[in-house]
């Protein structure tokens, strides 16, 4: 179930992605402690600026 609805969200997210010119990757996080919200969205940019547009 969650490799269909990985693909989907990554299908929806791939033009976003190409128009910053951003890698995406959308991954399954392990359960357990300490337990992590169900999404979680990480932004990597050298510049802080860039970074809060995005």
């Amino acid at each position: 179930m969650f490799l269909n609805i990985a693909r989907q969200v990554h299908k929806l997210l791939q033009p976003v992605a190409k128009r910053l010119q951003a890698n995406i990757k959308v991954v399954e996080v392990p359960p357990g402690p300490p337990v992590m919200s169900p999404l979680v969205a990480e932004i990597y940019e050298p510049d802080h600026n860039e970074q809060m547009r995005c």
